[in-house]
């Protein structure tokens, strides 16, 4: 499993935590100043994901942002992934893969540039 992967997944499980532990508290009425700093700080943070994403074609994109390696090294697994079910089971002529649409477009990028594959149009 990609560092880039890691770094993301633990970036978003702490973006949601204090997310949610904020709206929850403030709906009952608790204010906690210190996590309001936290989620504040992540409300800043966000705003590195455009330029991340924009840079999505570089290794180190999820330096710029962790979230952004949600998409583009999941995108590059499922690819590999694929390629590597392609070579264990020859036979079929076609094989169906099943994705969220967010990883479309980089999934088919990884599988041209990447892996030689043709794009088809239909």
């Amino acid at each position: 499993m990609p560092l880039a992967l890691h770094a993301g997944s633990l970036y978003l499980i702490g973006l949601f935590t204090v997310s949610y532990a904020t709206i929850l508290l403030n709906a009952a009425g608790i204010v906690v100043p210190s996590l309001r700093a936290v989620a504040n700080a992540f409300q800043y943070d966000l705003l590195a994901f455009a330029p991340a994403y924009l840079l999505r074609d570089k290794p180190w994109a999820w330096m710029v942002h962790p979230g952004v390696s949600i998409l583009t090294a999941r995108d590059t697994l499922l690819a590999e992934g694929t390629v590597r079910m392609l070579r264990e089971h020859p036979e079929p002529d076609a094989a169906v893969v099943v994705m969220g649409r967010a990883h479309v477009a980089g999934y088919e990028r990884e599988l041209v540039e990447r892996h030689g594959f043709v794009r088809a149009e239909m």
